[in-house]
This record gives C-alpha cells, structure tokens and sequence, in this order.
C-alpha cells in the first residue's frame, strides 16, 4: 500500500541536523520553534486557541539510514527502533503534542457543551 502525504506547513527548529537535536524534549526546554502553515490551509486554525495542545504530525527529514534494529541515544545494546524513540525509521513519521505556540493569539475557554 502506497500513501500519500500533502505537508500544510514547515515546522522551523532551531537545530540544524540530528546530533544537535535533544533526545527529550526535557533537554532543550529553553529552545523555540515555530509552526509555519501555508496560506492555504491557514483557515483550518480559526479557534485553535480553545485547545490547550495540538498534535503535530511530521516526517523526519534528517534522520539519516534505516537500520530496524540499531543502539538507542541511551543505550548501547541494540533494540528494534520500535521499541525506542529512534527517528531512523521507515516511514519517518514523527509525533509531537505541542503547547504554546499560537502567535497572536490567547487561550480561550470553549463554550459551554462543547467537549
């Protein structure tokens, strides 16, 4: 099965390539990046500020050779790279729960019955 993504923006980090990059977001909690959507897609942001986090899905694009089992940042002992949080992967699809980046605007609360 073949599937196909279409990116709606560019998330913009501070660090340039992977051994930069902290293995836990804890390590670097001073560092700021920033969420760029593209125009077209921007209105799907009207009211975001009613949520306290969103779900950034992204694909790493610096995560260097796929390897299914492979040492961990914390381990020398190889482990199969499901079993860790290694972005070597074969789909390259990451997650994060952001918080704090909503840009101009302030958190809101929902109205009332809206959960």
């Amino acid at each position: 099965m073949n599937t196909a993504l279409v990116p709606i923006g560019v998330i913009h980090s501070p660090f340039q390539d992977k051994e930069a990059c902290p293995i836990q977001p804890v390590f670097a909690a001073e560092a700021e990046g920033r969420v760029e959507v593209f125009e077209e897609f921007a209105a799907g942001l009207q009211d975001v500020e009613t949520f306290s986090h969103l779900y950034l899905l992204y694909l790493f694009d610096r995560s260097g050779e796929i390897k299914m089992v492979r040492p961990t940042f914390l381990d020398d002992a190889p482990h199969g790279i499901y079993a860790s949080r290694h972005p070597c992967r074969p789909n390259g699809i990451g997650l994060s729960a952001s918080e704090g980046w909503f840009q101009g605007k302030e958190w809101r609360q929902k109205p009332g019955g809206r959960e």
